[in-house]
């Protein structure tokens, strides 16, 4: 098969048979080529030289793709060089050689299989590796353009992209961390498997824990990209066939959405996305919480400006046009203003189980869901409903709270949770865009946040008979009650 990857970075698209190694070897050479140069022609300069340029390309430096890609962000490279990589090599993973298997003189130092290529496969056929002539395998795949890595098994499966964007102060660092801490558990409530594909996943959530007196994880800092993180699905079919999904989340800081031009290296991670979850500040609502923003930090980043900003950047979409990227508008911390929920508001989601195997089902608990939603709705203020109204066409709201419980500042003035921190209701905005990216269904059509239009007149067309049909008329009655609700939900489950 030809396997077509899109870079979780760059978002260039390749065969999977194009992409680049970063190797394990690291060579340097045993004479200089000064020294070899100056040697007369024999047949031991030409042993030299073809040593000293096999070594060359193998030898650590900077890779001026990769560092291309990064220099548009601050140059902070967020990409982790473990302590057993820097035994091993004595550089950055990224400092690593990098070869091209389609080249004469990548071929030159790559091993060759019986079939006349370079590559090694997999059972499905997709290239994993390569071999080169000292022996040493690397699975260290590379994007062509950026030299950015490409995880394990990466591109085998259909991929969707997410970016998560919070406003100043909204809690969106703690909130990754706890959906990534606790994916495998949310995602088996709607009858799949999580698994991620790479070590980032893991890193994130060691470097911003979520727990009983700790500080609670920092900002994402502006102009900081932090490494993609990458999610592999699955689950069984009603045939019994296992179908896996890619999921990739981009962790963006909501100060970078303060307007267009700051969006410039951002933007097209917005863009590329199947998904957005935005996350705003309940103080930004009016919501009386036991804290405030500073002055400063509402008017940077109020979430309709943000949500212009990002409108803005699709460009691709005419003037007359509504964005019809899925955005869920979650508001966090919920735990601090629960009494002004109903009952669901203030307790976690809840699977839908079958009650003949006792297995959950693949279905986003929207009958939960329409009870809470009026709700959420009623507390958003008219400026943010009129910004989505009238850039956006798919969207909804959502509450959570990542800790569950209160915090309070240390002696240091950071926040830390009073209490083992147990969340409540984060996976809804994501099982919704599950729902939204067709991983599952609904149990009952989804509320909207604004009915469908109602057809004018409002009447409902009756079966014709024969007569109708002989006269060629049409009969009609008004609608119900019951039918004109229906407009207030989605068309399907």
């Amino acid at each position: 098969m030809d396997y077509r990857i899109k870079c979780p970075y760059c978002f260039a698209e390749f065969s999977h048979k194009e992409v680049h190694f970063r190797m394990e070897t690291i060579k340097t050479p045993s004479r200089s080529l000064q020294d070899i140069e100056l040697m007369s022609d024999s047949p031991e300069r030409a042993r030299l030289m073809a040593e000293y340029n096999a070594a060359m390309m193998f030898a650590k430096k900077d890779d001026p793709q990769y560092e291309a890609f990064w220099s548009k962000y601050e140059d902070v490279k967020t990409e982790r060089t473990t302590n057993s990589e820097w035994e091993k090599f004595g550089c950055e993973v990224y400092q690593l050689p990098i070869i091209n298997p389609n080249t004469a003189e990548g071929r030159k130092v790559l091993r060759t299989n019986a079939a006349g290529d370079c590559f090694i496969y997999d059972a499905d056929g997709m290239v994993t590796a390569v071999e080169d002539i000292y022996g040493k395998q690397t699975r260290r795949r590379v994007c062509p353009r950026c030299h950015n890595p490409i995880p394990l098994q990466y591109g085998k499966k259909k991929t969707k992209f997410l970016s998560v964007i919070g406003v100043t102060g909204a809690g969106k660092t703690v909130y990754i961390s706890q959906i990534l801490t606790y994916m495998s558990k949310y995602v088996s409530y709607v009858g799949m498997a999580s698994n991620f594909c790479d070590d980032h996943v893991n890193n994130f959530i060691k470097d911003n824990p979520v727990k009983l007196n700790q500080p609670l994880p920092p900002s994402t800092q502006k102009g900081v990209l932090p490494q993609p993180m990458v999610y592999d699905l699955t689950q069984i079919m009603p045939d019994r066939s296992v179908k896996t999904d890619t999921i990739v989340i981009y962790d963006i800081a909501g100060e970078t959405c303060q307007d267009a031009e700051a969006m410039i290296n951002y933007g097209e991670f917005v863009t590329k996305s199947d998904g957005i979850i935005l996350l705003v500040d309940p103080s930004q609502l009016n919501i009386n919480v036991n804290y405030d923003l500073d002055e400063e930090s509402k008017k940077s980043s109020e979430p309709q400006i943000v949500l212009n900003t990002i409108h803005t950047v699709f460009t691709d979409i005419k003037s007359t046009e509504l964005c019809n990227i899925p955005l869920a508008v979650c508001i966090p911390k919920s735990d601090m203003f629960e009494t002004m929920l109903p009952a669901e508001g203030r307790r976690d989601i809840t699977p839908i189980i079958d009650t003949f195997s006792e297995l959950k089902k693949p279905l986003f608990n929207a009958t939960e869901y329409n009870i809470l939603e009026p709700k959420i709705k009623s507390i958003v203020i008219d400026e943010l409903k009129t910004a989505l109204r009238t850039q956006y066409s798919d969207y909804n709201f959502f509450v959570f709270s990542a800790t569950g419980c209160d915090v309070a500042k240390n002696e240091n003035g950071q926040f830390c949770p009073v209490m083992p921190p147990i969340p409540r209701r984060i996976a809804e905005p994501l099982l919704w865009m599950f729902k939204k990216f067709g991983y599952i269904r609904s149990d009952v059509p989804i509320r909207l946040p604004e009915p469908r239009k109602l057809p004018e007149p409002a009447v409902v067309e009756l079966p014709r008979t024969a007569v109708d049909k002989l006269l060629r008329r049409t009969r009609t009655r008004p609608m119900t009650d019951a039918e004109k609700e229906a407009y207030k939900y989605e068309l399907t489950c």
